[in-house]
């Protein structure tokens, strides 16, 4: 986030790639050249299944969720195989607890 506005997520998994990269010297790096910046977005309405096709058509574990154009939090692949586990996971309450909860999320 910068001044209110979103500008990518800062992944473990970009940060291996960039680090695979000859050269590429992690200790002169910021968080903005690691972060991913180009991800696919889901909205605070997508269905869980919605999400799952954008992640796989995108090869990516996490999305951005935004409620019209507020920032509403990130979900990851992990978070929605959980959902379809677990009937009782209320991805509603995971994005309304501070941390994104899943042992939250998961009592309703």
């Amino acid at each position: 986030m910068e001044k209110g506005a979103y500008k990518g997520i800062f992944t473990e998994h970009a940060l291996v790639q960039k680090m695979a990269t000859p050269g590429w010297q992690a200790a002169e790096k910021t968080v903005a050249d690691v972060m991913d910046t180009k991800l696919p977005a889901a909205s605070i309405d997508s269905s869980r299944h919605e999400m799952m096709q954008l992640m796989i058509s995108h090869h990516t574990r996490y999305l951005p969720v935004f409620d019209g154009y507020r920032f509403a939090g990130v979900i990851s692949m992990n978070n929605l195989l959980k959902a379809m586990l677990y009937p009782s996971f209320s991805l509603e309450e995971f994005f309304a607890s501070p941390r994104g909860d899943f042992d939250a999320a998961l009592q309703g």
